[in-house]
């Protein structure tokens, strides 16, 4: 039996018996063994790396698409949240009496015999609109019951009818002197304007004053004129308090 010096010079001589060419096989199968199996353990680290990161990719998207949903509907519900609120300021919202720009009383009292003696108070507010309360203040309210056939005093359902007259106002000039050019109107029962008037306040020592034609009947001609005049100074807070000054003993 040759040693592996013997067995050297052969293969170096070309000289290969057929058991040792049965050894090379032997060896060339185990190379190529080990090769394949590299190769097939490569392929299956690719592959799990490849699912790996598609399926991390997958849960990425889905993260980010989930969390876009979620602040999505956040935004969603804040916004909704923000329009009730809107509605309910707008359906709860009330003329303050702190955004008053000026203040205009007046009365009207030539009909007082005949049951109908108005005051009046007209609020001019900084958004540039115009409300006037009227208030009967010889008049009592039935309450809903049939008036008293002895009652000396006009009898009504509503003696105090807040913005009986709404508009807008401006500073304005007019004829080359600086007033305050407001114009108001009714509202009829079909929600029309009507009885629409234009006035313009001049001031006169530190206070304005105007005359304004009113309705006693809204819709129709029976109108009668009524001097208002004020500053910047509101008087009346509310309906409360100016109905506490005119009010009936």
């Amino acid at each position: 039996m040759l040693d592996s010096g013997e067995k050297e010079r052969q293969m170096k001589r070309g000289f290969i018996c057929p058991w040792m060419k049965g050894e090379k096989e032997m060896k060339n199968k185990r190379l190529w063994r080990k090769i394949t199996v590299l190769c097939m353990a490569a392929v299956m680290v690719f592959g799990m790396t490849a699912c790996g990161g598609d399926a991390q990719g997958n849960a990425g998207q889905k993260d980010v698409s989930q969390e876009k949903e979620s602040d999505g509907n956040k935004e969603e519900d804040v916004d909704k949240a923000e329009d009730v609120e809107k509605e309910d300021d707008v359906k709860g919202a009330t003329k303050d009496s702190d955004a008053v720009s000026y203040q205009f009383i007046g009365t009207y009292g030539e009909l007082e015999d005949r049951g109908m003696a108005y005051a009046m108070k007209m609020n001019l507010y900084g958004d540039g609109s115009v409300e006037l309360d009227c208030y009967n203040y010889v008049a009592q309210g039935t309450n809903g019951e049939e008036p008293s056939e002895d009652s000396e005093v006009y009898v009504t359902d509503e003696p105090y009818e807040e913005a009986f007259m709404t508009g807008t106002w401006e500073n304005s000039e007019k004829d080359g002197v600086e007033c305050l050019a407001i114009t108001v109107h009714a509202t009829d029962e079909e929600g029309n304007a009507v009885n629409e008037v234009t006035c313009y306040a001049y001031e006169i020592s530190g206070e304005y004053s105007f005359e304004m034609t009113f309705p006693l009947v809204v819709g129709m001609k029976y109108t009668r004129i009524i001097t208002l005049s004020g500053t910047s100074e509101v008087v009346y807070a509310d309906a409360d308090s100016f109905i506490a000054e005119y009010k009936a003993n």
